[in-house]
């Protein structure tokens, strides 16, 4: 949810910093072994192209 969120806000060329709280990302389960339980989430992404 938090990603979908946050991507309709950049358009093709722009670029976002994204910081998805635990409960839009993986929430009380994670995604063992890379993301912990509880854990917030940060992204820098830059859109290129939209297909």
């Amino acid at each position: 949810a938090g990603w979908t969120e946050g991507m309709q806000l950049v358009g093709t060329g722009g670029m976002i910093e994204l910081w998805i709280p635990s409960d839009l990302g993986y929430g009380a389960k994670g995604s063992p072994p890379s993301v912990p339980p509880n854990a917030d989430l940060h992204f820098v992404v830059e859109l290129l192209a939209v297909k």
